[in-house]
């Protein structure tokens, strides 16, 4: 349970780790302050019993996307942070709040260039997919 607390921290919230005599003076600094609801000596205990924790891989930010053809499974938002219709609805809006012009075909160059193809068609990029993948985003 502690790794997949610890990843998960790490995951949303980086980090530093700190040394348990520092998590230890901090505590005994603040435990009359904010942490004064909160047993100390015991926490300073369980501290003192269990290891540092150390920053593995698994607590690294781990790829959301493992390649164009594999998917997210489990819980959370069905979304993913670096979703390209994500990307390219920001991009489009971006663009065009911007107030350059041709958003659409710019977005088309960029993908195209990057060697990126369509949801499944395999197809190069056009204004009309671009405007597709938009309005998916969207909905």
């Amino acid at each position: 349970m502690a790794e997949v607390i610890w990843g998960t921290i790490f995951l949303h919230s980086p980090f530093n780790l700190s040394t348990k005599r520092r998590a230890i003076q901090f505590l005994k600094k603040h435990r009359r302050t904010y942490l004064v609801s909160f047993d100390i000596p015991a926490a300073i205990e369980m501290i003192n019993q269990f290891p540092e924790p150390k920053k593995k891989s698994a607590y690294s930010r781990a790829p959301l996307l493992m390649s164009r053809g594999l998917s997210v499974q489990g819980y959370g938002e069905p979304r993913l942070k670096d979703d390209l219709s994500e990307r390219i609805y920001a991009a489009y809006y971006l663009l065009r709040r911007s107030s350059v012009t041709n958003a659409r075909g710019r977005i088309v160059t960029a993908l195209n260039k990057l060697g990126l193809s369509t949801r499944g068609h395999g197809a190069p990029w056009d204004s009309y997919a671009v405007v597709d993948r938009v309005k998916l985003y969207e909905a």
